[in-house]
């Protein structure tokens, strides 16, 4: 139905702040933690593929957030694959370095879906679109009293929550547009090569547009 505007800062590519990796060609051979399927997923196939390196040059970890950092600050992998705010977490506490952000590698998009139903009233679909832009507003207007509700309402820290909003990018939620389209069809793309999703998918399809129904029962 939408997405905000992309935050390829907020995400990242993490090594142990001793760890002896500079580049993304230091990648190869190393463990590698992130979520199967995520947009860290994309943003670790990205990095090797910008390294020059085989999907095979690395020994991929598939974990949550919570489990890949407890094995990142183990030792037990070599980097990890994140979003914030477990991102600003790390980077906050002294234990992390950044190898790589998703800038030229992810644009690490939000979206929001709607039911099938919900996209043959465009009317309310775009009410909807205003609204989120407009709480997305206030937040800018109040950084503090916003910091302060997530912090409390998901536990992790003020000072990771105060970091995380510092680096979103804020702006309108609106419809997708034919980049964000292509865009989208890339990961799609990469997906199913790497098989992860069962067959190719035309992502334009399930895109709405004002005047649009998403096609499907």
């Amino acid at each position: 139905m939408g997405l905000e505007p992309p935050k390829p800062t907020s995400s990242a590519l993490l090594m142990p702040a001793d760890s002896p990796l500079r580049t993304l060609a230091d990648l190869k051979g190393r463990r590698i933690a992130f979520q199967k399927g995520s947009s860290a997923h994309y943003l670790v196939l990205r990095a090797v593929e910008k390294a020059g390196l085989a999907w095979s040059d690395i020994t991929p970890v598939y974990l949550a957030p919570a489990d890949a950092r407890a094995a990142f600050e183990r030792g037990s992998v070599d980097a990890w694959g994140i979003w914030d705010p477990y991102y600003a977490v790390a980077e906050i506490d002294g234990r992390a370095r950044v190898l790589s952000t998703g800038v030229g590698l992810s644009s690490n998009n939000s979206f929001y879906l709607a039911s099938r139903e919900l996209t043959r009233r465009p009317a309310q679909v775009q009410a909807l679109l205003a609204a989120l832009s407009e709480a997305d507003a206030w937040t800018q207007d109040h950084l503090k009293e916003t910091a302060q509700f997530l912090s409390a309402a998901t536990g992790v820290s003020l000072a990771g929550t105060v970091r995380f909003l510092d680096r979103r990018r804020h702006g309108a939620v609106r419809p997708l547009g034919p980049a964000d389209v292509a865009d989208q069809q890339r990961v799609a793309d990469t997906f199913s090569r790497q098989g992860l999703i069962p067959r190719p998918v035309d992502v334009a399809q399930a895109v709405w547009s004002a005047g649009r129904t998403v096609a499907g029962r």
